[in-house]
């Protein structure tokens, strides 16, 4: 059933974007646009798979880690055009290169933090796992707006914006899927 999804996304979304993407010869801006998509839920989806024991529920663990990658990604995406997040003329993107390492650290550490604050009552984990997440949004809410910002500053690419978006959410469905 999954792979059914999976497929009649695949095969909508490129039937409803690829005339669009190719006469405005947006190739590359519709491949990061569609990479931060299914990249963001790659990484929510196994967060919320590993809080689940941590906070004793599923819907807990859904609610706490949606939020605080939202709200993160939010005052993420507000300090985005700060001088030192927003270097465009650099090859490496700061942000994108700590979601990275902020992700490879979660995977080392998580088990040792849940072992250490195992004891603690549940309102202390909701608090620590919000934070937790809310660190790793902040970094991932900021390459979107940049991509927007790029787009906008480019007068040919401004009329895609709109289909970005809509691309990234049909990628969204598609990277749950994954």
């Amino acid at each position: 059933m999954l792979v059914f999804i999976f497929f009649f996304i695949l095969l909508g979304s490129m039937i409803l974007f690829t005339p669009i993407i190719s006469q405005e010869n947006a190739f590359k801006p519709s491949l990061y646009f569609s990479s931060l998509g299914i990249g963001y839920m790659l990484i929510e989806i196994p967060l919320i798979q590993k809080f689940i024991l941590y906070l004793g529920h599923p819907v807990l663990a859904f609610n706490y880690v949606l939020a605080g990658l939202l709200i993160g990604s939010g005052i993420g995406a507000y300090f985005s055009n700060a001088k030192v997040f927003n270097n465009l003329s650099n090859r490496i993107y700061l942000p994108a290169l700590l979601v990275m390492v902020i992700n490879i650290g979660l995977i080392f550490s998580l088990n040792s933090i849940f072992k250490v604050t195992s004891d603690f009552s549940l309102v202390s984990k909701i608090l620590i796992a919000a934070i937790l997440v809310m660190i790793q949004g902040f970094f991932m809410g900021m390459p979107f707006l940049r991509g927007i910002k790029i787009l906008s500053e480019n007068k040919k690419k401004s009329k895609t914006i709109p289909v970005m978006w809509g691309l990234n959410g049909a990628m969204s469905v598609i990277g749950s899927v994954l």
